[in-house]
């Protein structure tokens, strides 16, 4: 019993350090009359706008997004993103390629925090499914050389030509 107890809390605290590795803050900073501040958000990230602060009022500060050749306004979520003025509870998240841009119209010094997210997942590694409502694509894939991953179902695989590698996919819907 107590070398299951022990085993149990090693790998709760495993998992918790994974997590938190699996997440980093970034912070940019903007001062009017310089060009907008960016951060990047590359392909296999997401990137969600949890803060914007400035010395004032926050009126003219505004964080632009550039996704797949389209601009769009960034919200964190103590900010009111509907018509309604309801807050979603969750900043405006993107899924990388991207580039979020602070700027400033004032007269102000004005950061922005965003959580940087990674959105691939290490195939050694369980994948959980995390209570709630969200909605996720689990797949099993297959390769012959790691590159090239193709559809595959369960079933009995035995003695290919060649080496064959698995993985398990999640991906948000």
């Amino acid at each position: 019993m107590k070398i299951y107890l022990t085993f149990l809390i090693a790998t709760l605290l495993w998992s918790g350090s994974v997590l938190a590795q699996n997440a980093r803050f970034v912070t940019i900073t903007h001062t009017n009359g310089a060009p907008g501040a960016t951060l990047e958000v590359f392909a296999g990230e997401a990137a969600e706008l949890v803060s914007m602060s400035r010395s004032g009022n926050l009126e003219s500060t505004y964080v632009m997004v550039r996704k797949d050749g389209m601009n769009f306004l960034a919200f964190p979520a103590s900010a009111s993103t509907s018509a309604s003025g309801v807050a979603s509870g969750v900043g405006t998240t993107v899924a990388g390629p991207a580039v979020f841009t602070l700027n400033e119209s004032g007269q102000s010094y004005v950061y922005a925090t965003f959580k940087i997210t990674a959105q691939s997942y290490d195939p050694n590694r369980t994948l959980i499914l995390p209570p709630g409502n969200e909605q996720f694509q689990v797949s099993m894939e297959s390769s012959t050389n790691l590159v090239q991953w193709t559809a595959a179902t369960n079933g009995v695989y035995g003695s290919p030509a060649e080496a064959r590698f698995f993985r398990i996919r999640m991906e948000k819907k």
